[in-house]
């Protein structure tokens, strides 16, 4: 019986590795598209700020996110949130 039990505790260490490696793989991945959402949050509020300031369309406040960022060599994100940042300042200077 001995062996059997062990056998069975063997067994269920192993699922148990199997189910820790899987849920670190989910929490990673659940992280990743967390960060992706808020990303493209980030985008479309900056986009609406340019379409809204300098009379973009939706595509062209996106092209005009996408070649800053090539220019400046930042990232979508970071060029987004200058956007939002500086809305944010600008509003906030006129409310005072």
């Amino acid at each position: 019986m001995d062996g059997e039990a062990d056998a069975i505790h063997e067994q269920l260490s192993g699922d148990r590795s199997v189910l820790d490696s899987d849920m670190a793989r989910l929490e990673s991945e659940n992280t990743h598209l967390s960060q992706k959402l808020e990303t493209r949050k980030i985008v479309e509020r900056a986009k609406g700020i340019l379409q809204r300031d300098l009379s973009l369309d939706e595509e062209q406040a996106y092209l005009a996110l996408q070649r800053q960022s090539r220019q400046t060599r930042k990232t979508m994100r970071e060029v987004a949130e200058a956007v939002v940042v500086t809305d944010e300042l600008r509003r906030s200077s006129r409310t005072n």
